[in-house]
């Protein structure tokens, strides 16, 4: 089985940030990536607020918490089945989330 992307730019197939929704189901997962807290907090910081550095650098930093995520695709795989089956913002998403060709 292939899997393909899909970009949801509208909303019409997810109704959030799935990347800011995917960090809180990591942190209660693993909570221990609080660690990274303050680099993140620093980057979002120095980016929105001082209007300094690039986007880029602002997500290397947001996402830098993956690193102590060992098995990543079972977070990301069982992320997406939490999502499809409507128990994140207490509704039922659109079965369209999960797409194998």
């Amino acid at each position: 089985m292939k899997t393909i992307n899909v970009y949801d730019f509208d909303g019409t197939i997810y109704n959030g940030d799935s990347s800011v929704d995917f960090y809180f189901y990591c942190l209660r997962k693993k909570p221990l990536i609080l660690k990274y807290l303050p680099k993140q907090a620093l980057a979002f910081f120095k980016y929105y607020v001082l209007k300094k550095g690039n986007i880029t650098i602002t997500k290397e930093e947001f996402f830098s918490f993956l690193n102590s995520i060992k098995d990543i695709d079972s977070y990301v795989n069982n992320f997406w089945k939490f999502v499809v089956f409507g128990y994140f913002h207490g509704y039922t998403a659109c079965y369209c989330c999960y797409i194998f060709v």
